[in-house]
């Protein structure tokens, strides 16, 4: 990727277009498609009933089902570890690589979309692995990418879901504490001293 800038940019656009569009694809609406898929199925199936065709009924059936299954792995492309590591892989390349600089905001679109299409408390591993993508972004790239309201927004799901965890008896539940680190990195040891004082 350093020896050929244009090549390192149609290369970058078309795989960063590819993650786009799987996004895309799983970002589309799967019970729409599905309901459509039945509905054709339900009028294949009484176009066989009238022909007392039974077989063609299995068929369709199958094939409604097939493309069901379909659209689920299509959905679970985009929540898969080949997709974390093109994020990342793909954060570091344009961070680093300065021919690929133009796009930081486009990899920065997909990865935030695909962050925010993914609204389940199940999804939160995936999620902070694409916070983590887009916090290495901001760092070499040094431009600004607000994260603290997903990150708000994944901490209050997960409070959410432990207020309405099933409550035993009082002594067996465990109050949940959170603790924020802060590093400061430039500060010296005699700085942090006059700071305590």
């Amino acid at each position: 990727f350093r020896l050929d800038d244009a090549a390192a940019y149609r290369a970058g656009y078309v795989c960063i277009r590819q993650l786009a569009l799987v996004l895309r694809n799983a970002s589309l609406k799967p019970a729409a498609a599905a309901k459509g898929a039945t509905g054709k199925a339900k009028a294949k199936s009484k176009a066989a009933t009238k022909g007392n065709k039974a077989s063609k009924v299995n068929k369709v059936a199958k094939v409604a089902k097939g493309k069901a299954r379909a659209k689920s792995k299509i959905a679970e492309a985009l929540v898969s570890w080949p997709y974390v590591r093109a994020m990342f892989l793909w954060t570091r390349l344009v961070s680093e690589v300065k021919a690929l600089k133009d796009l930081a905001y486009p990899l920065y679109m997909v990865i935030l979309g695909a962050v925010k299409s993914q609204s389940s408390l199940n999804f939160a591993p995936f999620c902070l692995h694409g916070l983590r993508a887009l916090n290495e972004l901001a760092e070499k790239t040094q431009k600004l990418v607000p994260l603290s309201a997903l990150l708000l927004r994944l901490l209050d799901m997960n409070l959410k879901a432990i207020d309405k965890a099933p409550k035993g008896s009082q002594e067996d539940t465990e109050e949940v504490h959170i603790e924020i680190l802060l590093a400061l990195p430039t500060l010296k040891e005699e700085s942090l001293t006059k700071l305590g004082n």
